[in-house]
């Protein structure tokens, strides 16, 4: 096990957080953790007046750049790691 920042994660997990940088509709948001659901395990999702973040560990690199892939196409989304 790997102490990153405050978070616990095993050697071959990836943790990161997708999230809104404007007001975004709750349709939008559940677009997306309906996704990112299938990458990993959501370790909190918050969505409030507009504004979401989704804190995601998952098992794989390759399934952090299938979320990166696939919120490119949304406006006003954006993804940070670690």
């Amino acid at each position: 096990m790997n102490e990153e920042g405050n978070k616990i994660t095993g050697e071959d997990e990836y943790f990161y957080s997708v999230y809104s940088t404007k007001k975004t509709t709750r349709y939008m948001y559940q677009q997306i953790k309906d996704f990112v659901l299938k990458q990993g395990q959501i370790v909190e999702a918050i969505y409030e007046d507009g504004d979401f973040n989704i804190d995601i560990n998952s098992p794989s690199l390759d399934n952090l750049y299938k979320v990166e892939d696939y919120i490119s196409e949304f406006n006003d989304v954006d993804i940070s790691c670690g």
